[in-house]
């Protein structure tokens, strides 16, 4: 009964945000084909480490290291990149899409960096506090900066 649908809507909760997840790393990669010249754009933004989807990590440092002229023809990341030049994009404005996208990884980066220096602190001492108390206040500034812009 009651234990099942809040099981189920933090199972919903996790899948929603899991998709959004991919759903914005999918986007951006798209752009990075479909946008002339986003590709450097975005490599001045962010890693391929960056991406929480395997598929869409392993594209983007196939971009990386290949550049966009050309989709990838064979291996694991050549289905998403056909899938990718075959979805319509007519009428997207292709640099506000991959900018918003790249936003929102940076930002994703941002909070799981911060969480992981605030589980560090808890356990830290002297001038390892006291250098992530800093990092955790650097990341707080850039999150802010980012929430106004």
């Amino acid at each position: 009964g009651q234990g099942r649908r809040g099981d189920g809507a933090v199972a919903w909760g996790v899948e929603g945000q899991r998709r959004e997840t991919l759903d914005v790393e999918i986007l951006r990669l798209q752009g990075w084909w479909m946008g002339p010249g986003m590709l450097e754009e975005v490599q001045a933004s962010i890693e391929p480490g960056d991406l929480v989807d395997p598929a869409a990590r392993n594209l983007a440092t196939w971009l990386w290291e290949n550049g966009a002229q050309s989709p990838p023809l064979d291996g694991p990341v050549a289905d998403l990149a056909r899938e990718l030049l075959a979805a319509s994009g007519e009428g997207l404005d292709w640099q506000a899409e991959v900018r918003g996208a790249v936003r929102r990884v940076v930002i994703r980066s941002l909070q799981r960096g911060r969480r992981e220096r605030t589980a560090r602190l808890a356990v830290a001492r002297g001038e390892e506090a006291e250098r992530l108390m800093f990092e955790i206040r650097e990341i707080a500034d850039r999150l802010n900066e980012l929430s106004k812009s």
